[in-house]
């Protein structure tokens, strides 16, 4: 596969071309009459056209632009994507050979991500998305954001990279607040995958969806070329480089959405309801994707569900949110253990967790367990059976 220098995806501004170009041609045509006069059409016409590509350009949000010698880029093959104040001066945050940081980089701060009283008010001030969030994740920690639809946990999430300014409160990525001279070093760190992965894929083929990310990074064709083989082996989509991404299923869609997040070789992954609209043998293999790069390229995962039964087998902590405020936090068993506080969000216990409660209830004296793996065994002690 080649990716031609200077690629930009043909169908992200098609539509806004074919509104420009009659005027253009218009305009063209009367130049010729009347060339002293041409200079103010023809600037008002590219003026329009320059706003539009920024406009497009702006709000893709997983693909922040950046400068072709930016120093927070590496070679693909000693990549570390840290800038240059998240290293100490003994040489912690050197590479782990995946393009990700070591565990033993000193930032300063324990959290790679951390919002301070952040409160988030829409429409005119009469609706509180978020009151007083105060949330941290520490570097290679896997966190899901619990809650009902209507929770807040999109709000937050699009706090974190800088989509949406807090109403007061601050957010901080590696330590530093966010703000408009580092955002672009802020969504080079954090890359939120959306609920809908038609909110980002818009390119014609997969590979020119995934490649639009290291274009505006300013790598050259053949660095984006590796990046994007490399992204699609890692979601296990090789050879679906000229597919058009939409023939595809739901899982490959959303695959092909981490992997234009991971082309760019974020530190932090954010996943909103990752299993949305996935039929349950794709939502494992999406789920066991992410345990993965977890674990073996040190990203830090965080994710919002409602679906509590995924939260046991990939959750280090669980942060209960219910309406736009953070009501409870620990870990799964912890959170699965107060009954009170699953109520007070219009949810449920694991199955799992429920079949162990009426196995209590029935008289067996089982401890509760929330995994199948720690149910089985759990049940087999009892039952005498368990060597």
């Amino acid at each position: 596969m080649h990716i031609p220098d200077g690629l930009i995806p043909f169908s992200q501004y098609i539509l806004y071309w074919l509104f420009i170009f009659p005027p253009v041609y218009l305009s063209l045509r009367w130049a010729r009459q009347q060339m002293d006069e041409v200079k103010m059409p023809l600037l008002a016409v590219l003026a329009v056209g320059l706003v539009f590509m920024k406009f497009a350009r702006k709000n893709r949000v997983v693909t922040p632009g950046s400068d072709a010698g930016d120093a927070s880029i590496g070679d693909d093959d000693n990549s570390n994507i840290n800038n240059s104040s998240s290293s100490d001066s003994n040489g912690n945050g050197n590479d782990n050979g995946n393009g990700w940081l070591s565990e033993e980089r000193d930032w300063g701060t324990p959290y790679i991500v951390e919002t301070r009283d952040l409160t988030h008010i829409y429409h005119s001030g009469t609706t509180t998305a978020l009151d007083g969030i105060n949330f941290s994740v520490n570097p290679g920690e896997r966190v899901v954001l619990l809650g009902a639809n209507g929770a807040g946990k999109s709000t937050l999430f699009k706090h974190l990279n800088g989509i949406l300014k807090p109403t007061s409160g601050q957010v901080l990525v590696k330590g530093q607040p966010i703000t408009t001279s580092n955002i672009k070093d802020v969504r080079k760190t954090v890359g939120v995958v959306f609920q809908n992965p038609d909110d980002q894929i818009f390119s014609p083929t997969v590979a020119q969806d995934v490649a639009f990310g290291p274009i505006n990074l300013g790598l050259p064709p053949d660095r984006v070329e590796s990046r994007v083989k490399w992204a699609l082996e890692m979601v296990r989509l090789t050879g679906y480089e000229e597919r058009a991404p939409h023939h595809l299923s739901g899982g490959e869609k959303k695959r092909v959405a981490i992997a234009g997040i991971l082309a760019m070789k974020p530190e932090v992954l954010i996943l909103d309801e990752p299993t949305t609209g996935l039929d349950p043998g794709a939502a494992v293999r999406l789920m066991r994707l992410i345990m993965e790069m977890n674990k073996n390229l040190g990203i830090t995962m965080i994710i919002a569900t409602h679906e509590v039964d995924l939260v046991p087998e990939f959750a280090q902590r669980v942060c209960v949110m219910s309406g736009g405020k953070i009501i409870g936090e620990g870990t799964p068993m912890e959170i699965f253990g107060r009954t009170d506080l699953i109520a007070k969000t219009h949810l449920r216990l694991p199955v799992v967790a429920q079949l162990m409660t009426k196995l209590k209830e029935a008289g067996l004296d089982v401890a509760m367990e929330l995994t199948v793996d720690e149910a089985r065994d759990e049940i087999l002690r009892v039952a005498g059976r368990r060597e």
